[in-house]
């Protein structure tokens, strides 16, 4: 059949090579904005997570070497308490025992610079008392030796040493608080950034949807 001239002028003209429609380019835009997006996305998650797991992994280093400290600290002083009661010289070798492993637990504490400024003071108030504690305990024990009963006995008498242990397990027990509480808001933050992830996956996938839609309807 033959075309009218009329047909022939108003049927649309071919796209020339290299030309591009609107709605492929706003296709493209879509889809380079949402893989921007969405990698931008996962890196930013993925940093802050792994920050966070390291958090979590020194806060719980921290509760283990605290209370491994004050389980040695409450061992040394029986230790001690024994010597003194009996002058026997058997309770000296725990005793250095626990002291030697009480300051390998406060050498780590002192070695914990990724702790906040807040528990980095409270780890060093915990290591002062810790060795006031020692400091007492390495005098009764000496006085006990050289065989000052009276001397030993008033020492011990003054409740010097039960205030400093008081004291340091008080320290202990707000050390072990405040690690716990970031414990828990780390693992709170990892659920966050894991929404995020899941969240701007969805967003992504769904903009590239879009994407698809537009190229397919040109």
């Amino acid at each position: 059949p033959t075309m009218s001239l009329k047909t022939f002028f108003n049927r649309p003209s071919p796209s020339k090579p290299g030309q591009m429609s609107r709605r492929m380019r706003a296709a493209l835009v879509v889809g380079f904005v949402a893989a921007g997006a969405m990698l931008l996305i996962n890196e930013s998650a993925h940093i802050q997570t792994a920050s966070t797991l390291q958090s979590i992994r020194v806060s719980s280093d921290l509760l283990r070497t605290v209370n491994s400290l004050l389980r040695e600290l409450a061992m040394a002083e029986s230790a001690q308490r024994g010597y003194v009661l009996t002058a026997d010289n058997a309770y000296l070798e725990p005793y250095r025992q626990s002291k030697e492993e009480v300051q390998k637990y406060v050498r780590q504490l002192d070695g914990a610079v990724a702790l906040d400024a807040e528990m980095r003071e409270q780890a060093s108030d915990l290591t002062k008392a810790v060795a006031q504690k020692f400091g007492e305990m390495d005098l009764v024990i000496r006085l006990r030796g050289q065989n000052k009963t009276d001397a030993a006995d008033f020492v011990v008498s003054s409740n010097v040493g039960l205030d400093e242990m008081q004291r340091t397990r008080a320290l202990g027990a707000q050390l072990i608080e405040s690690a716990s509480e970031q414990v828990v808001d780390n693992r709170v933050e990892i659920f966050r950034l894991l929404n995020v992830t899941r969240f701007g996956l969805a967003a992504g996938i769904l903009a590239a949807l879009l994407g698809f839609v537009l190229y397919t309807q040109q």
